[in-house]
């Protein structure tokens, strides 16, 4: 919307809701046409960039969730229903990508001979989840929230904070997901034998405040893009622990008898892999646990962020 001889396609010119909704125009443009390349299943990119689409897609509806008035079928357990599926087979193609191109090779030659039943099920398994794939995005009710959302979209509904300026919001937009990721239990768990349920969760919120932040690096700067930076690394770190964890189990599934026990150099190798991930992760908790870090952070986005900066919170400017 213009105003004032205003520039309408400028994001400093647009309302909480129309900023909203040009994210979710973007992230189901690329749903749509992901979908043909991701059913013919030629290529694993194309399931990679739907997944990353749908993700946007979910961090769009839940962060500016206060501004918009979607329709009872736009559901977020919906959304999470596909998202879940398409994660499922990319994470086959992951673990599968590992195994092959930096497990193997490092391996002795009769290692490598005990893990080929390892390959062959991690290959029926990803063709069982394509099958899941390609189920779900040519059904009915996947096709009938797309079609709820892309009628949404051709007249938008906004609530009273939809319709006010972005640029007095930013940082509101942006403050929930920080606060959750570092009031997280995964910060606390402190060897790799730990509760890895709350570090694989950590994960995830790493990758919904990076998202946050990106979100609006339109309108923020490049203290805000670093800080999404930092968030992205932290999710691949994160995303490392939980691939390993992940093979190790697929392995011990395959080879019940004994698992790792009659793999010497692979058992060697990953619990190598895991001592320095882990080590690496552990020394970036440590630093953005500080509370002269988290001080840091507030204060960076209040001044690209905030109107009047950190006069509205004067004590942080100390």
């Amino acid at each position: 919307m213009a105003h004032d001889g205003k520039d309408p396609a400028d994001p400093r010119c647009l309302s909480n809701g129309d900023f909203a909704l040009a994210l979710i125009q973007r992230a189901s443009r690329r749903l749509v046409d992901l979908q043909p390349e991701v059913v013919a299943d030629r290529d694993p990119e194309p399931l990679h960039q739907m997944r990353v689409a749908m993700r946007r897609l979910r961090t769009a509806l839940q962060q500016f969730a206060p501004a918009l008035e979607l329709p009872e079928a736009v559901r977020d357990q919906r959304i999470a229903r596909v998202a879940r599926r398409l994660g499922l087979a990319r994470d086959l193609d992951v673990l599968r990508s590992h195994l092959q191109g930096n497990v193997l090779p490092r391996l002795p030659q009769e290692e490598r001979q005990l893990l080929k039943p390892v390959l062959r099920q991690l290959q029926r398994e990803r063709q069982q989840s394509q099958n899941q794939v390609e189920k779900t995005l040519c059904s009915g009710s996947y096709l009938n929230l797309l079609a709820k959302l892309q009628r949404w979209q051709r007249t938008p509904r906004y609530t009273t904070l939809g319709q006010q300026p972005l640029r007095q919001w930013l940082l509101e937009w942006q403050a929930p997901e920080l606060v959750a990721i570092f009031q997280h239990p995964g910060w606390s768990v402190l060897e790799p034998t730990g509760p890895v349920e709350d570090v694989h969760d950590l994960r995830k919120r790493c990758k919904h405040a990076r998202y946050a932040l990106e979100n609006l690096l339109p309108l923020t700067g490049h203290r805000c893009r670093a800080w999404a930076e930092r968030f992205r690394g932290l999710q691949d770190l994160l995303g490392e622990l939980h691939d390993l964890d992940v093979l190790r189990q697929a392995i011990d599934d395959q080879l019940p008898a004994a698992g790792l026990a009659d793999l010497p150099a692979l058992r060697e190798l990953l619990e190598r892999d895991v001592s320095l991930c882990w080590q690496r992760w552990r020394l970036q908790a440590l630093d953005l646990q500080r509370p002269q870090r988290r001080s840091q952070l507030w204060r960076e986005l209040l001044r690209e962020c905030a109107p009047g900066g950190l006069g509205r919170w004067p004590f942080l400017g100390r």
